[in-house]
């Protein structure tokens, strides 16, 4: 069957609201997907690491260089503990402070990059960082993210397509469904507003009966000794 419209023209408020139910439908897949692809892309592990460091007292030479550098745990009695090596792939210094990307990361178990770490490289260069490092994912989420939002909008486009204006079985159905409405026997406003003001009523009626009888009970079950 070529592509196109349905028998066009019939059934047009049913097939309306079915399409934007499946419009409703498609955007809440949407968000949770958003967010579900969010926390993918964050859970994977980081794939380089951006960070802020300075040169200690100690150092024989003003900065880091790129290459290969090595991760210590500074302990208590003021020693170094050998946690990882790196390898440092870019340097932007900014006065005595140094921004470092380090990819390639390769630590002892359950050892991260953090503050306090002191860094040692071949060159001479000693220093601390000043900041715990900032993370680099090997994906951003919205490159994840975007796709899998696009996919499902085009998804739900071509389901509402295909179930409002083009598999005829559907259509048909809608196009019924349109004529039996029709002919249903809509109240009028004047009949709305007097059986709303019916339900309220009888609602505060009810409503105020089971408060007397519950005062009742209380105050029966209170002279034999029930309730105190």
């Amino acid at each position: 069957m070529a592509l196109g419209i349905y028998k066009p023209g019939q059934g047009y408020w049913v097939r309306v609201m079915t399409a934007a139910l499946i419009a409703i439908a498609t955007f809440g897949a949407v968000g949770w997907l958003w967010g579900q692809a969010g926390s993918v892309a964050q859970s994977l592990d980081a794939s380089a690491y951006v960070f802020a460091a300075r040169a200690d007292a100690g150092s024989s030479v003003s900065g880091p260089v790129a290459g290969d550098i090595e991760v210590y745990l500074r302990t208590a009695d003021n020693e170094r503990v050998l946690v990882g090596t790196a390898v440092v792939t870019e340097v932007r210094p900014s006065d005595d402070i140094f921004n470092l990307r380090v990819d390639e990361p390769q630590l002892e178990d359950d050892q991260e990059f953090g503050r306090g770490n002191v860094l040692v490289q071949p060159s001479g260069f000693t220093g601390s960082l000043l900041s715990n490092p900032e993370k680099i994912r090997p994906v951003e989420p919205l490159a994840i993210q975007a796709p899998v939002a696009a996919l499902t909008l085009l998804i739900g486009a071509i389901c509402a397509y295909w179930l409002v204006g083009h598999k005829p079985r559907a259509v048909d159905f809608l196009i019924a469904t349109d004529m039996e409405m029709r002919k249903v026997n809509w109240s009028n406003r004047k009949n709305i507003i007097r059986s709303t003001g019916v339900v309220i009523g009888a609602s505060f009626l009810i409503a105020g009966f089971l408060f007397t009888f519950d005062i009742i009970l209380s105050e029966f079950f209170k002279l034999i000794g029930i309730l105190r």
